[in-house]
């Protein structure tokens, strides 16, 4: 029980009685640390009768004790049928027996000042009491008795039935049952654990005493019994108690004997849409581990980071939960709890939340961000801080003997024994951020879940959004890249889908194309052959890489274009304005430079320079035969050679203009350089010389420019 209550929201309670010596013991010898407290807590004794029944207690020196049978049997063993007999069953255990009457067994559990309850669930069935120590004779006696002797009249039958029916109309208020009971019935369809505890109402209606009998025939054997008690218990009487009064129950089947069926997970959803409804109840979940795996621990403090956050709790806005914060900030819903709920060999991890019929993508969303995000981000601080609340709120759930005892009897039937608390301390320790990754990674991320949803639930997202939400491909790219062999290495679930690589293809090439001017794809990815680059990590587009690195493009042309600026400020002072219309340089750090040469058109705008090449085929043309007619002319060093030739536009001769140090002459030495290298004719008809052009500019530099 001591697992199992807090999976099940338990921790309702508040510490007071259970670990009272161990709490005196800390406060008179302050150095006795916590591991040496939970070793003086009282052993837990076991012991087998002839027949197969455990009787286990725990003796805590206190005058109050709690008894109870603990039986293996509840709705999971039930079969379409029957489904509801064991929830019958427990209402019927109050009634006649063989030995005393409904009212007198109510009139003795009075006198005693005993209270005696019982409950049922898909896996168990209890029947316990609270009493006097000096009382624990009787209890067992009358325990016994309900369990062995029960009559089931047909009239008491009647009038239970009733009462059932009512029971169910006022759970079908409780939304948050109704919300879990849905979630089993996709999570587990077509099993056992699809069934709810109540049953269906045809089958309440239907149910006779022979189904009782039969039941009770079936499962309430020695060997699936526990008989546990806590408090002021000796655990020699009771052994003889137990002898006593459940000594004839039989060990053995006469038939064939029922086997457990296993049950399977279906990722699936459930909708039950009421627009009336003020909020929307959704439980999402994925399947988790049996009592004895031994991944249940992890996943506890996974589900402990999750959390839990209540808008009407106090200090609302001071959660260390992190969904808890984005709940306060965001307003996203009313309340959510996490749940861990385990089976014999199966469980449910996941989450309930309760949110407005506006907000519920929204809190669907950081739901499972959050469950991504301890699957490959958990830091080693919030699983400390985690490991500690796991500690306080198991510890704080054995409050008293009542759920002592409750955690006796479920722990035999779930481990066959009683874990011990130092035990269970030391394996929450053990656990750390990667344990907890590695756990949520193997039944959480990337796994299909079961939701259910009860309410005004229209904005709730298709299942195949929810489920991809689960995967996120941005938790793997801080991963170095890896080669190609090693990709083929990967997992299949972190290779992106045929569609993905798809589109992001399609957005490689739009993205291209807008980057290169062109309105067009690339034809061909041998001709456009781009360097690798962040904006498509692992061939995913990444918006935050494409505008970081569009930002650094525009903010280095925004530099060139300052730089080039200052340079025709700097070389004004050395010729006029007519002479630096052309002006173009690429670095200017070097003085005495002429970085690039310009062909100015004032008809077309037509430039060679830089990235942008417009020259047309016919202009190639021309510039290779000139090439291949005069092959002695080779570029001047530091100078490019003209790329085509052009007829000289009129009023728009080429100016070559070049950035000398300021030490080196006066302005008027140098425009008088620059203007002697002037073309004589500027009429359109003529056509540049160019070699006259490459001997003057050779000249202008060997005078001008320091050796």
């Amino acid at each position: 029980m001591l697992l199992r209550s807090l999976l099940h929201g338990a921790g309702r309670y508040t510490a007071r009685s259970s670990f009272r010596n161990a709490t005196t013991a800390l406060q008179t010898n302050p150095t006795i640390t916590f591991e040496q407290t939970l070793l003086n807590v009282p052993e837990t004794r076991v012991t087998a009768i002839k027949n197969g029944l455990r009787v286990a207690s725990e003796d805590y020196g206190i005058p109050t004790c709690t008894v109870g049978v603990w039986i293996d049997a509840g709705s999971r063993f039930e079969t379409a049928q029957n489904n509801g007999t064991a929830h019958f069953l427990e209402h019927m255990a109050f009634k006649s027996t063989n030995k005393r009457t409904q009212r007198d067994l109510e009139v003795q559990i009075e006198n005693l000042g005993a209270h005696l309850n019982a409950y049922t669930s898909r896996e168990q069935t209890a029947y316990y009491a609270k009493c006097f120590s000096k009382d624990l004779p009787q209890i067992v006696e009358i325990l016994s008795d309900i369990i062995q002797n029960s009559q089931f009249n047909e009239e008491e039958i009647e009038r239970e039935r009733h009462t059932i029916l009512r029971e169910m109309e006022e759970i079908e208020n409780n939304l948050q049952d109704v919300t879990f009971d849905h979630l089993h019935a996709t999570a587990y369809q077509g099993t056992p654990l699809a069934r709810s505890v109540l049953g269906p109402t045809d089958n309440i209606k239907s149910i006779k005493k022979a189904d009782l009998l039969k039941y009770v025939g079936t499962h309430y054997k020695a060997p699936r019994m526990v008989l546990t008690a806590a408090g002021g218990v000796n655990h020699d009487q009771l052994v003889r108690l137990s002898e006593e009064h459940f000594g004839k129950l039989k060990a053995g089947y006469e038939g064939e004997v029922p086997d457990l069926l296993p049950c399977r997970f279906s990722g699936s959803e459930i909708r039950v849409r009421d627009d009336e409804m003020p909020l929307a109840h959704i439980a999402v979940a994925v399947e988790s581990t049996g009592w004895a795996h031994a991944d249940t621990i992890p996943l506890m403090v996974a589900s402990t980071i999750v959390g839990q956050w209540d808008r009407s709790m106090a200090g609302r806005g001071h959660v260390a939960a992190r969904l808890g914060q984005q709940s306060v900030t965001y307003n996203l819903c009313h309340s959510y709890q996490s749940f861990n709920t385990c089976y014999t060999d199966t469980g449910l991890w996941g989450t309930y939340l309760v949110t407005d019929r506006m907000r519920i993508d929204d809190a669907m969303s950081a739901l499972l961000d959050e469950w991504c995000r301890i699957a490959t981000a958990c830091t080693d601080i919030e699983v400390e801080r985690a490991k500690k609340l796991l500690k306080t709120n198991l510890l704080t759930t054995l409050d008293g003997s009542t759920p002592i005892c409750e955690d006796i009897g479920r722990q035999l039937l779930s481990y066959g024994r009683r874990i011990p608390l130092h035990e269970l301390n030391a394996r929450i320790d053990a656990v750390d951020g990667k344990t907890v990754m590695t756990a949520m990674k193997q039944y959480v991320y990337n796994h299909c879940p079961a939701i259910a949803a009860v309410g005004p639930i229209e904005q709730l997202r298709e299942y195949n959004r929810q489920r991809s939400r689960i995967y996120s491909p941005r938790s793997f790219q801080q991963r170095p890249p890896s080669s190609g062999d090693q990709r083929r290495h990967r997992s299949d679930h972190l290779l992106p889908t045929a569609s993905s690589r798809n589109r992001s293809k399609h957005r490689s090439n739009s993205n291209d194309s807008r980057r290169s001017g062109s309105g067009t794809r690339p034809r061909s990815s041998s001709i456009t052959k781009r360097s690798p680059s962040p904006t498509y990590s692992r061939g995913r587009f990444n918006p935050t890489a494409y505008v970081r690195e569009r930002n650094l493009k525009l903010q280095q042309i925004e530099i060139q274009k300052s730089r080039e600026a200052r340079l025709r400020r700097s070389a004004g002072r050395h010729g006029s304005d007519s002479d630096m219309s052309d002006f173009s340089t690429r670095g200017g750090s070097k003085a005495g430079s002429i970085a690039s040469l310009k062909l100015n058109d004032s008809d077309d705008g037509l430039r060679t320079s830089g990235s942008r090449r417009s020259s047309s085929r016919k202009q190639t043309k021309e510039y290779n035969q000139y090439k291949s007619k005069d092959s002695t002319n080779s570029d001047i060093e530091g100078v490019s050679s003209p790329p085509i030739l052009r007829k000289a536009a009129s009023n728009n001769a080429i100016n070559l203009v070049s950035h000398k140090p300021h030490h080196h002459s006066s302005s008027d030495h140098d425009q008088q350089n620059v203007n002697s290298i002037k073309p004589e004719s500027t009429n359109v008809n003529d056509t540049i010389d160019i070699d006259e052009r490459l001997k003057s500019l050779e000249k202008f530099m060997k005078e001008n420019l320091p050796s």
